[in-house]
């Protein structure tokens, strides 16, 4: 019945870990950033800001319940997406363009709607675009148009894993450009799966202690196990920084240690004396 149970709380460790903590954990962090900055709110309307080394855009996510959200689904109901991938619908999108490495702005386009696309921003609808040249200022309205990007800037929005679910982890994988990111989200991702199985595994290493019929005192068969599981902790968080490093694979890092402790289990429930 114990090992049944920790299935059990494995799925529901499962469920948590994809449907309540990326949300909570992204309330948890907006709410740390209030504190930090003395209760200063940001992004009270929704927007968003990005940059890189060319350009800084600031812009408001299509809800993806919005028809005019061409990545959206009928079946999607969340209030926004989590990440913005192909034909990922903006609003109220303001470019700030520079030139000399950021230092002077050159160009800005200030847009209502615009998709992101494969290596460009496609501007869809009026575009309002102010050049600045000589310390003056052109404005001339246009219907449509692009600028090229070679890399998506607004995947930036949510780089923790800990505020994604396994798909948009996964997500997260395919479109980053950086090896060191996409290894740190493959490990993420493998610790997600392993979550359906920890509570087994430690019941497994654990269980003889409190199973035994040694002479020794209770309080010393729950120290061994804590010492156990404190030797489990210290393996897993070594064999993770071996997978982010890129010394071991991100399956291996992860793994490892849940097999290894696994085997422990069975080999102590084995040999108890109940």
């Amino acid at each position: 019945p114990c090992f049944v149970l920790m299935c059990f709380l494995g799925l529901v460790n499962w469920q948590v870990q994809e449907r309540l903590a990326p949300n909570a954990n992204l309330i948890q962090d907006q709410l740390r950033n209030q504190i930090r900055n003395r209760g200063t709110l940001a992004n009270l309307d929704g927007k968003y800001w990005v940059a890189n080394d060319r350009r800084i855009y600031s812009f408001a996510l299509t809800p993806k319940t919005d028809p005019n959200n061409t990545s959206a689904s009928d079946n999607e109901t969340a209030p926004v997406p989590v990440i913005c991938v192909a034909d990922c619908a903006l609003r109220n999108l303001v470019v700030y363009e520079f030139v000399s490495r950021g230092q002077e702005l050159q160009t800005l386009y200030r847009a209502e709607k615009a998709v992101w696309q494969e290596d460009r921003i496609r501007f869809e609808g009026p575009v309002t675009k102010s050049t600045l040249t000589g310390g003056n200022v052109a404005s001339v309205k246009i219907e449509g148009g692009e600028i090229m990007e070679a890399e998506n800037p607004f995947l930036a929005i949510r780089k923790k894993p800990s505020q994604l679910s396994s798909d948009d982890i996964r997500l997260q994988i395919q479109s980053s450009e950086s090896e060191v990111e996409q290894r740190s989200f493959r490990v993420a991702l493998e610790k997600r799966y392993s979550t359906l199985f920890l509570p087994l595994i430690i019941a497994l290493f654990t269980a003889p202690f409190a199973l035994s019929l040694n002479r020794k005192g209770k309080a010393v068969t729950v120290g061994y196990a804590v010492a156990l599981w404190l030797l489990f902790m210290g393996v897993t968080s070594s064999f993770e920084q071996l997978g982010l490093s890129g010394t071991l694979s991100p399956q291996l890092a992860v793994w490892a240690p849940l097999a290894i402790f696994a085997s422990l289990g069975g080999f102590l429930l084995s040999r108890v004396r109940t």
